[in-house]
């Protein structure tokens, strides 16, 4: 299986370089989405991404209510996939005071929407089509 080794670290100047060059490499990716697996080096990490038959979003997200004892904060976490591949995560304390475990939970999945119309936009910007609609869980 043939790797394609990109190294961005050239390309960084400022935010606004960063971005840019990440959007070429997603531009030059996306016909090969589905036929290669691609290696991306980004200030010495790594992002494997496998092949996929289908190019869909699928997202989980959940919430534990009032986890803190201390300010009884949630906290909201959530998993975005493209294809099979894991492409962004997050897990953090919600800012307020959630009034029920159904509060917390739509708190999640509200930042998980978030995400999901964001990566959305992003891939129309670089022209790939989902084969169907996200799934979330």
């Amino acid at each position: 299986m043939l790797l394609q080794i990109v190294d961005l670290s050239a390309l960084l100047l400022d935010q606004q370089n960063e971005f840019n060059g990440l959007l070429h490499l997603l531009v030059a990716l996306r016909s090969t989405l589905m036929h290669r697996c691609e290696l991306v080096k980004y200030h010495g990490h790594s992002l494997v991404l496998r092949r996929s038959t289908e190019l869909k979003l699928v997202g989980l997200c959940d919430a534990d209510w009032a986890i803190d004892p201390d300010d009884r904060r949630s906290t909201s976490s959530y998993c975005l996939y493209f294809g099979e591949n894991l492409v962004s995560w997050h897990s953090k304390k919600q800012h307020t005071v959630s009034r029920s475990s159904t509060e917390a939970e739509h708190r999640s999945l509200a930042n998980l929407v978030a995400k999901i119309t964001w990566v959305q936009s992003l891939l129309t910007e670089i022209r790939v089509n989902l084969s169907d609609t996200p799934t979330v869980w």
